[in-house]
C-alpha cells in the first residue's frame, strides 16, 4: 500500500462527483477525517515557506530545526520591543509562527483547511493569477485521523484559535508543523510509511483548464474571495475573477 496516492480527474464535474468516493469508499463521508489543501500547480510539493527558503541555503540538513528555531525567536524578541507587545505578549509559540508566517516571516507551518471546497477554490482561483499556467491544479487531502500527525514522529496538526482573525475563521484553518529533517510532507510520510496502515496524504489532480468553471461553481455555492477574504484583498481578487472568469 502506498502513503501517498495520486488520483486524476478528467474535469471538473467528475471531481464533484467521485471524490468522496475516491476518499471514503462506500463509507460515510465523515468531514473530520481529511484536512484540505489547494495547490495552482500539481507539481509543487508540499513545502513550507522556511523549508523553500532553506533548502536554497545550503545548510546541511541537520542545522534545519534550529535554523527555524532560531527565526522564530529573533521575530518574538521583535515583538517584544515593539509597541504591539501588550497584545501579543501572551501568544503561545505555534501563535506567534502563524502570526510571523502572515507577516512574510518563514515557518515551518503549512495552511490546511477543514473544507475540501475551499481549498478547491484556492487551487483554481489561484491558478487565474499565473502568468505561467500550470497543466493540472491538485488538491491534497492528509489523512488527519492517523496517529502520524500526533508528534511523536515529527509532525503534528496545529489548531489554532481563530479569535479575532476572521479569515482563519472563514477559510476554516489549521496547520501541519514539521519538527523532522524532512523538507516537505512527501517526505516525512515516505519515512512513516511502515507504520501506517493506509494512505497518509491523497493528491487530487484536475487540469487547470477548467479553472473558470470551478471559480464560478464554487462562487455559486458560496465559495467566493469575499467569504474567504473578508477585507481588502478579497475586494481585488473578487474583482480579478469577474474578469478572469468570463
Amino acid at each position: 500500500m502506498s502513503a501517498i496516492v495520486t488520483v486524476s480527474f478528467p474535469d471538473w464535474e467528475s471531481f464533484r462527483r467521485d471524490y468522496r468516493h475516491t476518499l471514503f469508499g462506500a463509507e460515510k463521508a465523515d468531514k473530520s477525517r481529511y484536512l484540505f489543501r489547494g495547490q495552482s500547480d500539481s507539481e509543487w510539493r508540499l513545502e513550507s515557506s522556511f523549508d523553500r527558503w532553506f533548502s536554497g541555503t545550503g545548510r546541511p540538513a541537520p542545522d534545519r530545526a534550529n535554523v527555524a528555531r532560531k527565526l522564530l525567536d529573533g521575530f518574538a524578541r521583535e515583538l517584544m520591543n515593539s509597541a504591539e507587545h501588550k497584545e501579543t505578549q501572551n501568544l503561545s509559540d505555534e501563535e506567534v509562527m502563524a502570526l510571523g508566517q502572515h507577516y512574510g516571516l518563514p515557518t515551518r507551518l503549512l495552511d490546511w483547511s477543514r473544507s475540501l471546497y475551499i481549498a478547491a477554490y484556492f487551487a483554481f482561483s489561484d491558478s487565474l493569477f499565473m502568468e505561467r499556467k500550470s497543466r493540472f491544479v491538485a488538491i491534497w487531502a492528509l489523512n488527519a485521523v492517523s496517529p502520524v500527525w500526533t508528534g511523536e514522529f515529527g509532525a503534528r496538526i496545529i489548531n489554532l484559535p481563530a479569535k479575532s482573525n476572521a479569515r482563519l475563521r472563514n477559510q476554516e484553518s489549521c496547520f501541519t508543523l514539521l519538527s523532522s529533517l524532512s523538507s516537505s510532507l512527501e517526505d516525512f510520510v515516505d519515512g512513516v510509511a511502515s507504520v501506517a496502515s493506509e494512505p497518509l496524504l491523497y493528491q487530487l489532480v484536475i487540469p487547470a483548464s477548467c479553472a473558470k468553471e470551478a471559480v464560478d461553481d464554487l462562487d455559486f455555492i458560496g465559495f467566493s474571495a469575499r467569504r474567504l477574504f473578508p477585507d481588502f484583498e478579497g475586494y481585488a481578487r473578487s474583482a480579478f475573477a469577474a474578469i478572469a472568469t468570463r
